[in-house]
């Protein structure tokens, strides 16, 4: 089986004989029960569960990559067209949430580079957006709440990308800030196994409770997306409920 994340396009599981499909905005969903566990900010959990918006329109129809001979992934989809879609994502939060704005825009920025022209171009239009909107709103901590985003979309993406009792998890292998950047209380770094098939435990425990997250996968055909074509493959799929338990306490 290989995986391949999609920031353009769905989050992917290639498997033998079919495509596992997840939304971006289902993972971002799940990003939102992740810090609902952390913070009753309604604000930060706003920012947390919509900051896929931009992928909205574009997970209605996936796109098959004639050259890779699979749907596209955020690995060989056109740079240029991926900022703008990022930047049209905040522009649409910002009428709803200026400090979610603030926030999807420091984490955009995190995760684009500046070496080609585009993303040079991306990285200063926000940096001014940022400039603007942190000074609506000076109290708040918007590094500190970006990283609790950042943490929150690392675990969603980590239960998005892999079979249940597939892999453990290493906070520090996501290129994240540690740990005590968002829970001051843990100095260790974040690590998690699986301690049954579809039960999960986070060392240290980072939720005091136990809780289930569902995650809806779409199970396409190989075979009904050469026939049909990918995007006909995928209307006719119905999606399942992935139901994983995030153990709490100790």
């Amino acid at each position: 089986m290989s995986i391949s994340q999609g920031w353009m396009e769905m989050i992917i599981q290639e498997m033998e004989n079919e495509y596992y499909m997840i939304k971006q905005e289902d993972h971002a969903v799940l990003s939102g029960v992740f810090a609902s566990m952390l913070t009753t900010d309604s604000e930060i959990l706003s920012a947390c569960e919509t900051h896929d918006r931009a992928w909205r329109e574009l997970d209605e129809v996936p796109v098959w990559n004639d050259l890779a001979e699979a749907p596209y992934s955020f690995l060989n989809y056109p740079v240029a067209v991926k900022l703008i879609h990022y930047r049209h994502g905040i522009d649409e939060i910002e009428k709803q949430s200026t400090y979610a704005a603030l926030l999807h825009s420091l984490h955009y920025t995190k995760l684009t580079g500046q070496e080609r022209e585009t993303e040079k171009w991306f990285h200063d239009e926000e940096l001014r957006r940022q400039e603007r909107l942190q000074q609506l709103q000076p109290q708040k901590e918007p590094e500190k709440d970006t990283a609790l985003l950042r943490l929150v979309d690392s675990l969603s993406l980590f239960f998005c990308m892999h079979l249940p009792g597939e892999k453990s998890y290493e906070n520090a292998a996501q290129g994240l800030e540690p740990l005590a950047s968002v829970r001051p209380e843990f100095r260790e770094e974040l690590t998690g196994t699986w301690t049954a098939e579809d039960t999960f435990q986070f060392h240290p425990a980072l939720f005091k409770q136990t809780f289930d997250i569902h995650v809806p996968v779409y199970i396409v055909s190989k075979e009904k997306a050469r026939n049909h074509g990918l995007a006909g493959a995928w209307k006719q799929s119905q999606p399942e409920n992935r139901v994983i338990r995030i153990r709490g306490g100790k």
